[in-house]
């Protein structure tokens, strides 16, 4: 009859609705596993580049300490022997924007990350474990 064909299409367009419906839901639940995925590696990213900031940073510092401590070089300048103070003021381009600063109390050894604030000339210091201040003078 008429209303039985009526049902039969309806019951049609009503599973291929469903299907329909199910791919679309597979297909949002992949797109929702592969944007956690990615805001993960994001998020990994964003750590890895603090750390090697901060590893930079670090050097540079270290690198300008030791530019500082080399000897002053004798140079002569229209006749006359001067001291070279280029070697003594020596500053690194990149500056850093954090270095560690190791301190001794009781005779034992702490540490602490000096941070400047740019562009004010605000500092404080975060203290750091044993175990963080091994790792860096190891790395």
């Amino acid at each position: 009859t008429k209303q039985e064909r009526i049902l039969q299409e309806k019951e049609r367009e009503l599973a291929n609705l469903q299907k329909e419906n199910a791919d679309i839901n597979s297909k949002l639940e992949k797109s929702s596993d592969s944007f956690q995925k990615l805001t993960d590696q994001h998020n990994e990213a964003k750590e890895l580049l603090k750390k090697n900031e901060a590893l930079i940073n670090y050097l540079n510092h270290k690198l300008t300490e030791l530019q500082n401590m080399q000897p002053q070089q004798p140079r002569i300048l229209n006749g006359n022997m001067t001291l070279d103070s280029s070697s003594s003021t020596t500053t690194n381009h990149f500056r850093p924007t954090s270095f560690l600063a190791a301190s001794q109390t009781n005779g034992e050894l702490h540490s602490m990350r000096h941070v400047a604030q740019f562009p004010s000339l605000q500092t404080h210091y975060e203290p750091m474990n044993k175990s963080q201040w091994h790792d860096k003078k190891q790395q």
